[in-house]
């Protein structure tokens, strides 16, 4: 599945391969990068508003066109009756596909927090996305009458129906829905989806403080007069769907801070890098106890690197589930470029391990650890001996058919970058490390002579 782009503030065109499981992004300042990944962020979030049995029954009345091409061999209550599905879905599934990207375009306003950004997008599902749709199995219910789905066949397992209040309309409004449900349950069925943004040092320190000044204001609201409590709205703090969403998990760390993941020791590899270990106590507070001092610190009082990659260690050791989608705003922020290709080697596991990544870097060093990653993949004589040289092993190793890597231009395009046998190439990383090269040799040669 590729989901096409245009008119992404100043994004011109863009097409990303979601189908893979290690998406970067790379590319300039400015150039649109952050937009784009909250633009995925949403596109994956809207997935959880469709789960409302609400909005299902209203997209069903807004679309009632569209569900009334279904049609029942017999509709009878108490006679089986198939349909046969794959005939409706490879006729209507741009139709289908329609009613999703209409409402992706009307959630922008809440994913950017800004009301004019109304893009062009487009989902492209190829004939392998269809065949899996239709292969898949689900079933729903109407009072005592069930229905399954098998391999494209919808069947009314019961006979008689108990429920006499129901009718055969609202037997059928139950099948449009599950129908509805089956073909958005491939498209966009998720465990969880998580955003660590680029600001997320600050907003580790001061989650709490948001979430309390929103409590406060909303109180002092309930007791003002319509005008008043209107303007006490408008002073209240107000995010991106994304910054939003890290801020109240941020906030409620606390809640799982007993819980232990599959991906404990993840967490704790990167606690090798931090120099200590980072917990939550049971006041939501994330405090740190160095390895050197074994003091505990609370997280105002420890390094950058310790306050940026704080909450990530919490997310692995105790909410972190297989099939997660995780989103990186420049992971190597505040890291010296040694814990930059750690940390590289740390994601790659991840995405090994069964997380979805969706990372952004300005790091060279980042992306370069990522790309010997994939050159070591490949089967050749003397592999053994150069994971042992740099310490690496099969699981920290990636294939390139696994990643997809794409660049932000000046021009408003996002450019799909090559990912072959060497790796990956990021050409406007390596044009700049070569003319930072350029001008140091060709100032050295030119002043060595005056010493």
């Amino acid at each position: 599945m590729r989901l096409d782009v245009q008119n992404l503030g100043i994004i011109k065109r863009g097409n990303i391969d979601l189908s893979k499981n290690f998406l970067l992004f790379t590319g300039y300042n400015n150039t649109g990068k952050t937009y784009l990944t909250y633009l995925l962020y949403g596109f994956y979030k809207l997935s959880k508003k469709l789960s409302d049995e609400s909005l299902k029954f209203d997209f069903v009345e807004k679309n009632k066109d569209f569900f009334d091409l279904f049609e029942v061999q017999n509709n009878s209550t108490d006679t089986n009756w198939d349909l046969e599905l794959s005939l409706y879905f490879h006729k209507e599934f741009n139709k289908i596909i329609s009613i999703f990207q209409e409402k992706l375009v009307e959630y922008c306003h809440e994913i950017f927090l800004v009301k004019n950004i109304k893009p062009i997008l487009t989902i492209i599902l190829s004939d392998e996305d269809k065949n899996n749709i239709l292969d898949r199995n689900s079933s729903a219910q109407a009072g005592n009458h069930s229905f399954s789905i098998k391999n494209g066949i919808l069947k009314n397992r019961k006979i008689y129906l108990k429920d006499k209040s129901l009718n055969d309309a609202d037997i059928i409004k139950s099948l449009k829905i599950n129908t509805f449900n089956h073909f958005f349950e491939y498209l966009l069925s998720l465990p969880e989806i998580y955003f660590f943004p680029a600001e997320r040092s600050a907003l580790n320190q001061y989650a709490y403080d948001i979430i309390y000044t929103r409590a406060e204001k909303y109180e002092e609201a309930q007791n003002q007069t319509l005008l008043e409590s209107t303007n006490r709205k408008q002073e209240t703090p107000e995010y991106p769907l994304a910054i939003n969403d890290y801020i109240k998990l941020v906030y409620n760390l606390r809640k799982w801070r007993n819980n232990e993941t599959q991906f404990a020791e993840m967490a704790s590899k990167i606690e090798k890098i931090l120099g200590g270990k980072v917990f939550v106590d049971e006041h939501g507070i994330i405090k740190f106890l160095t390895n050197q001092t074994q003091q505990f610190l609370e997280l105002h009082l420890t390094s950058s690197t310790v306050k940026s990659l704080a909450v990530f260690v919490l997310y692995l050791r105790h909410i972190a589930s297989f099939g997660d989608i995780i989103f990186i705003d420049e992971p190597e922020i505040n890291l010296h470029p040694e814990n930059q290709r750690k940390l590289a080697r740390i994601i790659a596991e991840l995405s090994n391990l069964g997380l979805k990544l969706v990372v952004s870097t300005h790091s060279d060093y980042f992306t370069k650890e990522l790309a010997s990653l994939i050159m070591l993949s490949k089967n050749f004589e003397n592999k053994k001996e150069l994971l042992e040289e740099f310490e690496l092993t099969e699981n920290q190793l990636l294939k390139k058919e696994a990643m997809g890597v794409y660049s932000s231009l000046r021009d408003g395009q996002i450019r799909e970058e090559k990912i072959n046998g060497f790796g990956i190439e990021v050409e406007n990383f390596d044009n700049e490390i070569d003319n930072q090269s350029h001008m140091f040799d060709k100032i050295y040669y030119m002043t060595s002579d005056e010493e």
